[in-house]
């Protein structure tokens, strides 16, 4: 019992034909191969503007950007919580819960308000991560505070200054607040860890050189692909303009590859040259052996064929002169049969050998083959054999006299296999672009000693024929671009189909 294939494995299967379909060919695994370099590409692009997002001038612009907005909050919170309502000047109070608000939502932003007389007297840092509430400015950086807010008070402008360190970098931006006083000025200042954003400025250095290398690789490989595809496009193309029997030598393209084998097909083009005129050598060789063969065969059938007929004659003239003039009289009757055998056979030679010249006209083929029918309708009868025709063509395109005599020689030889009470069917008809005549009789068949000979001069079943009607048959159909042959039979006989191209009229 054959084993039945799981479904799943067979899927797997279909599956993994379908994979490696695409990657058959060297071309298309180069193109595979290109788009994969453009698919990694975009992922290395994506992940070089996530890195730069992270590096330091992002980071800095960043910081700057809230540190200024939450300045700009300062002073709006102050317009209209101080200013408006009234409130009293001296409320530092009101003041830190005023810059605590304001500071509330930006994440590792310290600030407050400078008075030009008091000072500092509002402080915040409400997202510090220490484990207690931050309440006092930075020691380290209240004299480069105190120096900008001058800077901006003075001036009456925002003011802004990054300053870098080795890890970190710290930005102070300074806002004057309105109405009065007007000497106070609310700053705001944040840390950037640099450090960590330096590496990420390296690593994408480090990812635009890959991505550079890539980008070039890629176009390199597919210029290379191009130019390979180019050389095979040419060599397909010479490969299917020129016959193979006249290939000429194919132009190197420049591709080291592709030029090994157009130097491979040009030697093989000059082998199969030099193979080519051996064989035309050698076949003309084997030609002038079959002529010699074909005419020893010819030459020994003419043989026979005359010394029957010459033996015939010697026997009945030494009779007749041993007899009286009745019986001389007999002989040369006899004698006379046998010359007009030998005419016979010289005028079927010469048929054999003398060019064939058609002339094809329109032909009323439905009287042709009545004609041809009527030609042999008595010698039939006389043999008690029923000779029968049909035909579906009116009209055709050849030689009447010429293949009248190829019909006549195929219907004699049907005749003369066919015994009494037989009978003998001859159809014509069109068959796509062919005129066919077909001859079945019920005769005894095609013997098998003369089957692959069947239509050569002297090949004959019957012991008195010369076999010369049949070749005859071939050259005249095959004059006419046609041919000849004995197809098998769908009962006892013999079956000739003569098949010739269908001209238009």
């Amino acid at each position: 019992m054959r084993a039945v294939m799981p479904l799943k494995s067979s899927e797997a299967l279909r599956a993994l034909r379908l994979w490696r379909a695409p990657a058959s060919s060297l071309r298309r695994q180069l193109w595979l191969l290109w788009l994969f370099i453009i698919l990694l590409c975009a992922f290395m692009t994506v992940i070089m503007v996530d890195l730069y997002r992270s590096g330091s001038a992002v980071q800095l612009e960043a910081g700057r950007r809230i540190t200024r907005a939450t300045c700009e909050s300062i002073r709006t919170l102050y317009a209209s919580n101080v200013t408006q309502r009234g409130s009293s000047s001296q409320d530092s109070d009101l003041l830190t819960v005023l810059v605590s608000a304001a500071l509330a939502d930006a994440t590792g932003i310290e600030g407050g308000i400078w008075d030009h007389e008091r000072g500092f007297i509002a402080y915040a840092f409400p997202t510090h991560e220490g484990a207690t509430t931050k309440l006092d400015v930075p020691a380290a950086e209240t004299p480069w505070i105190v120096e900008q807010v001058k800077k901006s008070l003075s001036a009456g402008t925002v003011s802004e200054e990054i300053r870098q360190g080795t890890r970190d970098a710290l930005i102070l931006v300074a806002c004057p607040l309105p109405a009065q006083p007007s000497d106070r000025v609310a700053w705001t200042m944040t840390r950037v860890r640099t450090a960590t954003a330096e590496a990420f400025d390296r690593l994408t250095w480090g990812f635009g050189l890959l991505l550079g290398f890539v980008l070039i690789s890629g176009g390199w490989l597919a210029l290379a692909m191009s130019r390979w595809s180019q050389g095979i496009s040419q060599l397909e193309q010479s490969l299917r303009d020129h016959p193979v029997d006249r290939l000429p030598p194919l132009d190197r393209c420049g591709h080291d590859d592709i030029n090994r084998i157009i130097d491979a097909l040009n030697a093989f083009a000059q082998r199969l040259a030099l193979a080519r005129d051996e064989a035309a050598a050698l076949g003309k060789k084997l030609a002038h052996a079959e002529r010699l063969a074909a005419l020893g065969r010819i030459a020994a059938g003419v043989a026979h064929e005359i010394r029957n007929p010459i033996a015939a004659m010697r026997l009945k003239a030494e009779n007749a002169l041993a007899h009286s003039p009745e019986r001389q009289r007999d002989a040369l009757g006899v004698m006379l049969q046998q010359i007009d055998r030998l005419n016979d056979l010289c005028e079927s030679l010469l048929s054999l050998a003398r060019p064939l010249r058609l002339d094809v006209r329109r032909v009323a083929a439905t009287d042709w083959l009545e004609e041809r029918l009527r030609a042999f309708k008595e010698r039939a009868n006389a043999n008690g054999v029923l000779l029968q025709a049909t035909s579906d063509v009116t009209d055709a395109s050849f030689d009447a006299v010429q293949l009248g005599r190829a019909l006549d020689n195929v219907i004699i030889n049907a005749l003369q296999h066919t015994p009494s009470g037989g009978q003998i069917a001859i159809s014509m008809t069109r068959i796509d672009n062919a005129l066919r005549i077909v001859v079945a009789d019920t005769g005894s068949g095609v013997p098998s000693t003369v089957r692959d000979s069947l239509f050569e001069p002297f090949a004959s079943g019957r012991p008195d024929g010369t076999g010369l009607g049949l070749a005859i048959a071939r050259e005249i159909t095959e004059a006419h671009g046609g041919s000849i042959r004995a197809v098998p039979s769908v009962s006892s006989g013999a079956t000739f189909e003569i098949s010739l191209p269908w001209h238009a009229s």
